[in-house]
Formats: C-alpha cells, sequence, structure tokens
C-alpha cells in the first residue's frame, strides 16, 4: 500500500525525530572521518541532541507546514517547508551570518502536489 500525505500530529514527533537523526548519522559519520575527532567534537559536540531540537523546533513551529507520510498509521517519511500563502512562494531562507539569502523568492509559484499518496522508495 502506498504511504499516504498527512499534517504532522504531535505524536510524530519521536519517530520523525528519529527518522532524521538515521538520515543524517552517516553524514556525522562522514564528517567526523574527514575533520577528525578532536574538530569534529569541538563543531558538534552533541550533534543528535541539535538535530533533536531542531526538527521539533522545525516541524512545530507555527511558520512552518510540516507533513508526513504515513504508511500503516507511522510516518515513514517527513518534509517542513515555509511557504507565503498569498504569493505561494516560499519565503528566502532566514538570514545567518556568513550565509547569502537565496533567490528562491523570484521564482515561480509553488504548485500543489497532484496527488496525495506517494511511493514507497525501492531498496
Amino acid at each position: 500500500m502506498p504511504a499516504r500525505l498527512r499534517p504532522l500530529e504531535p505524536a510524530d514527533l519521536p519517530r520523525v525525530v528519529d527518522l532524521s537523526l538515521r538520515a543524517w548519522e552517516p553524514v556525522f559519520t562522514s564528517l567526523r572521518t574527514v575533520l577528525g575527532d578532536e574538530v569534529f567534537q569541538r563543531l558538534y559536540p552533541d550533534w543528535r541532541s541539535d538535530q533533536e531540537r531542531a526538527v521539533t523546533a522545525t516541524c512545530t513551529s507555527t511558520l512552518m507546514n510540516a507533513t508526513v507520510a504515513d504508511e500503516a498509521g507511522a510516518p515513514v517519511g517527513f518534509v517542513a517547508f515555509a511557504a507565503d500563502p498569498a504569493t505561494r512562494l516560499t519565503p528566502p531562507a532566514l538570514p545567518r551570518p556568513g550565509r547569502r539569502t537565496p533567490a528562491a523568492s523570484t521564482a515561480g509559484p509553488i504548485s500543489p502536489p497532484p496527488a496525495t499518496h506517494c511511493s514507497k522508495p525501492s531498496r
């Protein structure tokens, strides 16, 4: 049965955080290898807790739309995005030191997805 897209519910957060941690673990493992333990620990002393806080804050923000791919009543994927309903444009990223604002705000309108089902990724 294909996964169904639906709004994130508070009860989904533990599973969504777990999905995020599992997705990012290979990235941080690679960073540890490339940077070495000492530099990695200085930059990311507790990346799992940081990631949990970031995902929770993003998915529960009133400025964001959080959606899960639900399969048999459990999230198997998720996405969170912000869009301006008046223009249907994604607003520019929040300014951060040393980061340029992307030109996403000049892109065309965002079209709604054609269906509310998605296929399970092949493995």
